[in-house]
């Protein structure tokens, strides 16, 4: 069997939730690590078992791997992906996938020109009720009518700085490209965004509500930097009745059916939720618990990495007909957050560019 050869670029904090998958995948190999600094390349090598380090991307490219991962700030993905991709390598980027939808669009062409795969790591697709919720919609051929995206985020400050920059395009990019190929992943391409955010402890907006239209479906977005109470989830609403509350903290949904019957009092139904979420929580840790024992024990957030790459890896050794995101999947979210910021600009909701 032929054994997978990866290098990565970039070894931040987020670095850890990509080599650990790496290191765990039978017949991966990571060969190389690469970082400016490099004493954080060796710590990562030291780690995950990568057999060489750089401190230049160029340097990593010359060597014969199936699949670079660039997991660098943001501003320096177009460069990095398109260097990647000109010497022959697959590319995993991290999102968001660049700054502007030019870039992201000078990256596709040069997947194109090369022939090499680029994906993008939309990892928040990955989580198990995510999934299970998508396959439900599209077994039953439901129609959604409306979804909520909420993060109420509580370790604002463990954030690297780069990320509070305009130049880095803020939390606006960091943060609000999840919402926004979330929102089109269960509504549909977004055709225009209303956008409205404060500038709470930093420079840039670190409290962000984006209101979407998918042919004339709504979608909102919430993001809260420094929430005094953590929340992670989803609801989904249907033209058939149903709604799906998703909880991606601890990774499980509630499905409500359109209409409760009329023979139990309303206080039994709101009993038999009471009980139905803690029943839920206690599958989704046990779920978690036998997965993956390399891992140890896997966080339901760890959880969606080691799926997207697994499936991307799985796809490049030709064992899958489709990569888990594709590139105009990023360029698509990317476009969202151009006209997001165009609205907040403007104070008026913005038409998103095809």
């Amino acid at each position: 069997m032929h054994t997978f050869r990866v290098g990565v670029v970039g070894c931040g904090r987020n670095s850890d939730n990509h080599l650990r998958v790496y290191a765990h995948t039978p017949n991966v190999r990571l060969v190389s690590v690469c970082d400016a600094v490099e004493a954080n390349a060796q710590e990562k090598a030291n780690k995950f078992g990568a057999e060489r380090i750089f401190t230049s991307p160029d340097s990593m490219m010359k060597l014969d791997l199936d699949l670079v991962d660039v997991i660098t700030p943001t501003p320096t993905h177009r460069s990095l992906v398109i260097s990647a991709l000109e010497s022959g390598h697959a590319v995993l980027v991290e999102k968001p996938m660049a700054l502007t939808a030019q870039e992201c669009q000078d990256m596709i062409a040069a997947s194109r020109r090369s022939g090499r795969s680029l994906n993008v790591c939309h990892n928040k697709l990955f989580y198990r009720s995510v999934v299970q919720t998508k396959k439900a919609i599209q077994d039953e051929k439901l129609t959604v009518s409306r979804m909520r995206f909420a993060h109420f985020f509580v370790f604002g400050y463990l954030r690297p700085s780069w990320i509070l920059t305009e130049e880095s395009g803020g939390v606006l990019w960091e943060a609000m490209v999840h919402h926004a190929y979330m929102l089109e992943h269960f509504l549909g391409r977004i055709d225009r965004v209303y956008a409205v955010a404060r500038k709470v402890r930093n420079p840039v907006y670190d409290s962000i509500t984006l209101l979407t239209e998918s042919q004339g479906r709504p979608g909102l977005g919430e993001y809260e930097r420094y929430a005094s109470d953590p929340f992670l989830g989803f609801q989904i609403f249907t033209d058939e009745g149903i709604r799906y509350d998703g909880d991606l903290s601890e990774d499980y949904v509630l499905r409500r059916p359109p209409h409760r019957r009329p023979v139990i009092p309303r206080t039994l139904a709101r009993l038999s939720d009471d009980f139905a979420i803690p029943i839920h929580r206690l599958r989704s840790r046990t779920h978690r618990s036998v997965r993956q024992p390399s891992y140890g024990v896997v966080t339901p957030y760890k959880g969606t990495f080691y799926a997207v790459i697994r499936q991307y890896v799985s796809f490049l050794l030709g064992e899958r007909t489709s990569p888990p995101v594709m590139a105009e999947e990023g360029l698509n979210a990317i476009r969202v957050l151009e006209s997001a910021k165009k609205s907040l600009e403007t104070h008026e909701p913005m038409m998103i560019p095809s």
